[in-house]
């Protein structure tokens, strides 16, 4: 089994996917967002029950499935989890 971790620059566009801001995106990232849903269900990304955490991967204001679904489908994309360029 390959563990996918990739490690970002401060200026990488993919570090809004960082949820726990380690400069690592691996699937820890994907799965506390998911604890965090599972947790408090969707709706406003409350910074208290965020705590240091980022997910509001959008940044649209909600913490909703398709934040962790953004993180898992980067890892999905071999290609780009890989860092090649097509």
């Amino acid at each position: 089994m390959n563990h996918i971790a990739l490690v970002i620059g401060p200026n990488d566009p993919r570090r809004k996917l960082d949820v726990n801001n380690d400069g690592f995106l691996n699937g820890l990232d994907a799965l506390l967002t998911i604890n965090h849903l599972n947790k408090y269900g969707s709706g406003p990304a409350d910074p208290v029950k965020m705590g240091p955490y980022n997910f509001d991967i959008d940044g649209d204001g909600l913490v909703i499935p398709l934040d962790a679904i953004q993180i898992i489908n980067l890892f999905n994309d071999r290609e780009l989890a890989e860092g090649n360029e097509a």
